[in-house]
């Protein structure tokens, strides 16, 4: 059996449970941007505070490096790009166009993951990768034309700027996955996951102060605690979590493949769950990012596996 199946297993659970993060964030609407990362991202903290404590013991007990200190400017970058960033604009991109429009944005995420793992992992890239980026590409063209059938007129301009700070997501994304390639071995997925979630809980909370947002607490809700609990509980501590855990087992490009299940997620939850009426250009967008995925995924089949792989395991 092939060492890195379940590598490829925990990477598509966290990729799908980022997906669904695009559905749940679309009730967050009107919230001070910072301000509800902040908060998912406190609940996430919380949540693996106990998980990394049990992983420090673990290595403790049986006499192993943790090296978490040398660790530190690195999980910093991740806190930046993979929460942060990343969430902040996709809030921001939800607040100007649909959910299936950031959904399938996010399909260039592989694309970007591989130019930057070939870039900074000297990872190559073959043909069957190339045509899936190409494919990718091409998802995103057709998305400009699809978008959701309840678009209101005369905002195409909002709907770009979306789109484009969907794209600045799906980079964040993208970075995040290659610097998890640098990680040290000796850092578990749980002690990495609580790690980054307080660094970003402290670029948060400084960045709300900082921009002096303000809170309405009486128009919170009910839907949007359980939104903001939904996300930090999954769609940031398990996602994160398994992450940590598949990027570990595979190669870097391999890895940034997964991410196109994130897209394909927010696209279905957003029909399901939002109401929302697809165009049938996204439609053919949808489908090119899968046909993407799986051509990157033929290309990366044969690839060896990585040495850091056999170490995890």
């Amino acid at each position: 059996m092939d060492s890195r199946l379940p590598g490829y297993a925990a990477l598509s659970g966290g990729f799908i449970l980022a997906g669904s993060s695009v559905v749940a964030a679309k009730f967050l609407g009107g919230l001070p941007v910072f301000f509800a990362t902040a908060c998912g991202t406190a609940i996430a903290f919380v949540a693996l505070l106990p998980l990394a404590a049990r992983e420090v013991k673990a290595k403790k007990a049986a006499s192993r490096p943790v090296g978490l200190r040398r660790a530190l400017p690195l999980l910093a970058l991740q806190a930046f790009f993979g929460v942060g960033l990343f969430r902040v604009l996709m809030l921001l991109a939800l607040a100007r166009t649909s959910a299936v429009v950031v959904g399938i944005a996010t399909s260039a995420t592989p694309a970007i993951t591989a130019a930057l793992a070939a870039l900074f992992l000297k990872e190559r890239i073959g043909p069957w990768t190339a045509a899936g980026i190409g494919l990718a590409a091409l998802g995103i063209a057709a998305l400009q034309s699809g978008g959701s059938a309840e678009a209101v007129a005369g905002e195409a301009g909002a709907a770009l700027s979306g789109c484009l700070l969907a794209l600045g997501a799906a980079a964040s994304e993208s970075a995040f996955n290659v610097l998890c390639k640098r990680l040290p071995a000796t850092i578990g997925p749980r002690l990495a996951s609580a790690a980054v979630m307080a660094m970003a809980l402290v670029m948060l909370s400084f960045l709300s102060l900082a921009t002096g947002e303000r809170v309405e607490w009486a128009a919170i809700g009910p839907a949007r605690v359980l939104a903001i609990a939904y996300m930090g509980i999954f769609s940031s501590a398990l996602a994160y979590i398994l992450w940590f855990t598949g990027v570990a087992r595979v190669p870097g490009s391999l890895a940034g493949v997964f991410s196109g299940f994130m897209p394909i997620a927010s696209f279905g939850l957003s029909i399901a769950f939002l109401g929302e009426r697809p165009k049938a250009m996204a439609f053919a967008g949808a489908g090119l990012a899968i046909a993407g995925v799986l051509l990157c995924a033929a290309g990366a089949a044969g690839t060896p596996a990585s040495p850091r792989a056999g170490r995890a395991a």
